[in-house]
């Protein structure tokens, strides 16, 4: 009835006043561009300070693995070497390339390093954002608030906290994909075009290909629904010119990125990413290789509860680490282990935002019908099921089958990046309603359906609280403690459901009051934007981590310790293996082997360090002496004392609690074996390194025969006169054919072997990670490069694209500029 009688009377629009005439109108200014800009500039300086006035960083994770691997790839001259030496045995550097002086990431580094990566990016992200609601036709307020739901999910923030700063940027760059996607599907000019491509580029050149790929099928979700539609009508061509322009503008993309795209994608066949691993406990289950195994992706995929951290921060706890009132035995006063969720450990706030929730919802319900609107909706599905990663099942398993790189992704829930995206135009999408309360959505019957749709869910929630069991799976406290603990998360959870309801029910009083005209839609929604803004700021606030100054990052993590001191004076070339519980991170400094993994490194060397090298072979100690031996380990580095013969202790380091020992069958860099033992069998090859049996001074197992036959009587040395980290240089005397032993990892598609010169066609898998090479009788130079053409490849073709897409850009917009350069000269006279 209230809709037919608005619809009667015809005065509906005119019983309010316009935005323009409002009693407290938006002043002129504030309607600019730039002035928006500066506001979302603001906005970001008020939710990192410590970064971007101070000049502070954070100081756990990933932010220090990535401190490590800048430091180690530049050499003294300050070059940028190809092949850093001191992590995980050795890993190329396809993350720190030089930038060409012409691609843009490279002034965006640098203001980073001036403004903070936080600043620089999240300003870029929200300057797309605001662009790409602007062309959705949506009004200020309506982009204000989608702008303001992308800038303060606290997902992002916590990225910048656990250093994921590959896939930061890589977010950023999502609107303005989104937003030139929308554009040229409107209209196919060279011009957008260009400007794809190189939003598409510069987000792949961020080398988080994970959030690439969810982006791609984004801008496949804005595709097709044009594309079907032209299709029934008919319109062939429209869909050949589309398709055409896409094309065109995703071949330049990848052009534009080839550095380092295209080393990556070479590359990544040798990593942990792109091959399971060995594991000779169990046999059976090795899979072929090609993905990560899924193992590790079962460690970080969703169960269904976890699906309650997006309505409430703490619906599984939270963090790992939660602030909280009491005390605990065995942990810091103020802490509880919060989070009791489905992975191992959590860092992040998956919340989405109570006041952002509804708005989303009402946008979702209200526009489905539109087909961008339900093509991302389906979208944002996708990703929520790609989150349960393995727990998602069949759907899980097909998606690993038939998607190309797919298996290559070990987080599901870095799918949860697109899903915050799309969640913010929808939010935008639902203000927009709001403040079109005259339109056919917004009568009171449906406002009571959304509010029994939001009431009965809390009326779910209550029956969790009631029913939830509050601890993890596997366990993660003590007994004792346990009933606390419960008590604590139970208290996490009633808490955050009970503030949610509240702004929830807040929020649905500030619509029903505009329905009802007792406060206009305008005024609302600056209402709702400041209980978001609220909201949003609350949870920020409960991340326990703190910036700290470069001066303090550098000596929580690097003190220049009576340790490294001793191990930096030996100049000798070796690796020491970090027989230890915690990370010391000793490779910033010195080459190490050791506990710690990442699946950037070599699967060959993983398969060492999770088979091999922490295995007893005398019952005396958990070190297999073996692996020692051919990995060129000259000390071990470990907070225990250890009496052993093979070891003597050097020194003890009080401030890093170390103890250095002297391994002192160690062997050095290159040498010559004996004899050869073939086990082409991964799995049985590493159960024999376990034996105990095999001195890998004297032989060397390979995993197919050699070419050459070896002498028997072997007089051979092999001196290492050269080394720079990505270059190494033997001088050899043999008595006759020999197996020269290389302890560099087997890498072929990166190393480059030469003797006397001469390219050295066939490179020897052995002891299953590193590599050896036949060297005939006499004296001969042997040298080792990483130096594949294909770096200096892949940065010309990306230094000459965007040359070329300048140059075209400008020849596309000539007449305009031009015409604006002579108006402004016609003025100046």
């Amino acid at each position: 009835m209230g809709r037919k009688k608005s619809k009667k009377s015809g005065k509906r629009g005119k019983s309010r006043p316009s935005e323009a005439i409002l009693p407290w109108s938006v002043p002129s200014w504030l309607r600019s561009d730039i002035s928006m800009i500066v506001i979302f500039a603001l906005l970001i300086i008020a939710m990192h300070p410590g970064l971007v006035l101070e000049g502070k960083q954070y100081s756990v994770d990933d932010n220090v693995v990535k401190a490590i691997t800048a430091h180690n790839v530049l050499s003294d001259d300050g070059a940028t070497k190809h092949w850093d030496p001191k992590s995980w045995g050795g890993i190329p550097n396809v993350f720190h390339l030089e930038r060409s002086w012409v691609s843009p990431d490279k002034y965006l580094d640098l203001l980073s390093s001036l403004l903070s990566l936080a600043f620089v990016y999240l300003l870029i992200g929200a300057i797309g954002m605001f662009y790409l609601l602007k062309h959705l036709k949506l009004s200020m307020w309506a982009v204000t608030f989608g702008v303001l739901v992308f800038l303060m999910i606290p997902y992002h923030k916590s990225l910048l906290i656990v250093g994921h700063i590959d896939k930061f940027p890589a977010i950023m760059f999502v609107p303005w994909i989104t937003w030139f996607t929308l554009r040229l599907l409107a209209k196919i000019t060279i011009g957008t075009i260009l400007l794809l491509a190189l939003a598409v580029a510069l987000q792949i050149r961020t080398t988080h290909f994970q959030v690439v790929f969810y982006t791609a099928f984004l801008v496949l979700s804005l595709l097709l629904p044009p594309l079907i539609l032209d299709l029934k009508s008919a319109e062939y061509s429209r869909v050949f010119r589309k398709i055409g322009g896409f094309t065109a503008s995703y071949i330049l993309a990848l052009l534009l990125a080839a550095q380092p795209l295209f080393v990556t994608y070479k590359l990544s066949d040798n990593t942990l990413r792109a091959n399971a691993p060995t594991t000779i406990s169990q046999p059976e289950l090795q899979p072929g290789p090609g993905g990560v195994d899924k193992s590790f992706v079962k460690a970080w995929s969703w169960l269904p509860r976890d699906l309650l951290s997006l309505t409430m921060p703490r619906g599984v706890g939270g963090l790992t680490f939660e602030k909280y009132s009491g005390q605990l035995p065995g942990y810091i006063e103020g802490v509880v282990p919060g989070y009791w969720g489905a992975v191992p450990f959590s860092r992040t706030y998956y919340y989405l935002g109570a006041v952002a929730f509804l708005l989303a919802f009402i946008g979702a319900i209200s526009c489905w019908r539109k087909p961008m609107i339900l093509s991302i909706l389906l979208l944002l599905v996708l990703m929520l099921i790609w989150a349960f990663g393995v727990n998602a099942g069949l759907f899980y398993d097909l998606s690993y089958l038939v998607i190309p790189f797919f298996k290559n992704f070990r987080t599901p829930l870095t799918s949860l990046a697109i899903l915050y995206f799309v969640f913010a135009v929808l939010a935008a999408y639902g203000a927009e309603q709001i403040r079109k309360e005259s339109g056919e959505f917004f009568f009171r019957s449906n406002l009571v359906k959304i509010s029994y749709t939001m009431f009965g869910l809390f009326l779910i929630f209550f029956i969790f609280f009631l029913v939830l069991p509050y601890f993890k799976m596997g366990g993660d406290v003590e007994e004792s403690i346990l009933a606390q603990v419960i008590d604590a998360r139970r208290n996490f959870y009633l808490v955050d459901t009970l503030k949610t309801l509240g702004l929830i029910s807040f929020s649905l009083a500030l619509i029903w009051a505009i329905l009802v005209k007792k406060l206009h839609a305008i005024h609302g929604l600056i209402g709702l934007i400041c209980l978001a803004a609220v909201d949003y700021y609350w949870v920020l606030g409960q991340y326990r981590t703190q910036p700290v100054t470069n001066r303090e990052f550098l000596q929580e993590h690097f003190v220049y310790s009576p340790s490294i001191e001793f191990l930096s004076a030996d100049k000798d070339v070796f690796r020491v293996f970090e027989y230890s519980q915690g990370e010391h991170n000793l490779s910033y400094d010195v080459q190490t082997l050791g506990r710690s993994t990442d699946l950037q490194m070599s699967h060959l060397i993983y398969d060492l360090i999770s088979n091999n090298l922490f295995r007893s072979v005398d019952d005396q100690i958990n070190i297999n002496w073996g692996i020692l031996d051919f990995m060129n380990v000259k000390y071990v580095a470990t907070e225990r004392t250890i009496e052993h013969p093979n070891l003597s202790l050097e020194m003890s380091d009080q401030v890093r609690r170390l103890n250095i020992y002297r391994y002192k069958f160690s062997r050095p860099r290159g040498y010559f074996v004996n004899r050869v033992q073939t086990i082409p069998d991964p799995v049985e090859r590493l159960k024999a390194m376990n034996r105990g049996n095999i001195d890998f001074a004297q032989v060397a197992i390979v995993e197919e025969e050699l070419q050459v036959p070896l002498g028997s009587a072997l007089s051979g040395t092999g001196e290492l006169t050269e080394y720079t980290g990505d270059y190494l240089r033997f001088d050899i005397r043999t008595n006759q054919n020999g197996l020269f032993v290389i302890s560099e990892l087997y890498y072929p598609d990166l190393q480059q072997v030469y003797l006397d010169g001469q390219r050295v066609d066939k490179v020897y898998k052995t002891n299953h990670a590193v590599q050896s090479v036949i060297v005939p009788e006499g004296t001969h130079t042997l040298e080792v490069r990483y130096d594949d053409r294909l770096f200096l490849t892949s940065a010309a073709i990306s230094h000459y694209g965007f040359l070329f897409l300048y140059l075209t850009l400008i020849a596309v917009n000539w007449r305009r500029l031009r015409a604006r350069f002579l108006a402004r000269r016609k003025s100046k006279v």
